[in-house]
């Protein structure tokens, strides 16, 4: 009588079923602290748990394998992102025989801290340099928060400066100091690397004649005003006829003060000449 080996058929007739899929696929994206473009999302999935056991699971990206891990793994990560860009995946679980099938599909979009910017450009002040970025960079995929600057010298002056976009800052420095800056911006993922250093400028000292010993009203208004050596100061006719101390005038021809003189005649300051002898009779 023949016998036959029903039970050894039927689990090779499983196998060329294919392994039972997985389900419940998750994709989380993982910013924190992520450079810019090294975004990463992390992959959890429920392994099947009848039919036939998996070798392992083909992790699928856009419609293409990207990679495989080994059963019972169960989660992927997956690194080296673009900054701000939306990822879609599928698992398939697969054995010696064939692939099982796809999972759900799950997405997110990968964020990473913000792009290194450029050098930004530093221009020196009195007792302060003043820092400028000309744009924003590339966010990362999430907010910018702010900015934060320093300078390079052995005890760094550093700035918070709180805006998304660009902008321009002073930093209070020593007079007399040369110093260049550099810069990075942060958002919820956490600070960029920082940019190149900008020029190096050397701060200024006060001016005796600028602020703030001298305010650029000093010899204008509220101090001379325009008017001091015009009326209400001095009369229009304080140096001509009829004159501030008798005609002919205080200062005109024919003497110094003039006859009658302003001290009596023969004039004290009049002809035969400016500086005349002294006359007792003119006292």
């Amino acid at each position: 009588m023949e016998i036959k080996n029903i039970g050894r058929k039927s689990s090779a007739q499983d196998n060329f079923i294919g392994p039972n899929g997985a389900t419940n696929l998750t994709a989380t994206n993982v910013g924190s602290g992520r450079a810019y473009n090294d975004g990463r999302i992390d992959l959890s999935w429920t392994n099947p748990s009848t039919g036939n056991t998996p070798t392992g699971y083909k992790i699928i990206r856009g419609g293409t394998e990207i990679a495989t891990v080994s059963h019972p793994t169960n989660t992927y990560s997956n690194t080296g992102l673009s900054s701000n860009t939306p990822y879609s995946y599928v698992v398939r679980a697969y054995d010696a025989y064939k692939d099982g099938p796809d999972s759900n599909t799950a997405s997110d979009t990968a964020t990473t801290v913000p792009a290194t910017m450029s050098a930004p450009s530093a221009t020196a002040g009195v007792d302060a340099d003043t820092i400028t970025w000309s744009t924003a960079p590339a966010d990362g995929g999430s907010t910018i928060i702010d900015y934060f600057i320093e300078s390079n010298e052995a005890t760094p002056k550093t700035k918070t400066v709180t805006q998304a976009g660009s902008g321009s800052t002073t930093i209070t420095n020593e007079a007399n100091t040369s110093q260049a800056y550099r810069i990075r911006a942060r958002n919820a993922n956490g600070s960029a690397v920082f940019s190149a250093y900008s020029n190096t400028v050397t701060t200024l000292a006060p001016s005796f004649f600028s602020p703030p010993f001298f305010p650029p009203g000093f010899f204008a208004p509220p101090f001379f005003p325009p008017a001091f050596f015009a009326p209400p100061f001095f009369p229009p006719a304080f140096f001509a006829p009829p004159g501030f101390f008798a005609p002919p005038g205080f200062f005109t021809p024919p003497g110094f003060f003039a006859p009658p003189g302003f001290f009596s005649p023969p004039a004290f300051f009049a002809p035969p000449g400016f500086g005349a002898p002294w006359d007792p009779r003119a006292y």
